[in-house]
């Protein structure tokens, strides 16, 4: 269902598949992030061991938990706070096309208290969790 040319790996573009045909529009962007966050060999697909984490975490971790994991992957100096140039970084990483001047902007709509920089609670802030 998932591997559509049955080589072993999920790709973005498979993955983008199956979340389309069952209802989702995901972006470019979250379908990169995604295979980023769980591609653990760093070979820009999705292998069957990586395949089965996925599931076994989805068992095991609650929403609040996966928000700091994807907290933890835009932070990539680990000191608590997302800045305009490692958004602009995560983001070039994921092949978008945007500026610093475009993740600056993104930062100011986040951050709530000002100091030019999103910390957990304005990054959680931009979700809305259902359920």
């Amino acid at each position: 269902m998932f591997d559509k040319n049955g080589d072993g790996v999920i790709t973005t573009d498979e993955l983008g598949s199956v979340m389309i045909s069952l209802g989702q529009r995901p972006s470019v962007f979250e379908l990169k992030n995604f295979i980023k966050a769980v591609d653990t060999d760093k070979s820009g697909t999705v292998d069957f061991e990586e395949f089965v984490d996925i599931f076994a975490r989805k068992v095991t971790m609650d929403p609040e938990a996966e928000l700091r994991e994807v907290f933890k992957a835009f932070d990539r100096n680990h000191d608590g706070f997302i800045t305009p140039d490692e958004l602009y970084n995560v983001l070039m990483n994921l092949g978008e096309k945007s500026s610093l001047n475009e993740a600056k902007e993104m930062i100011r709509e986040a951050d709530k208290n000002g100091d030019g920089k999103v910390d957990y609670t304005e990054f959680k802030g931009i979700y809305t969790f259902k359920g």
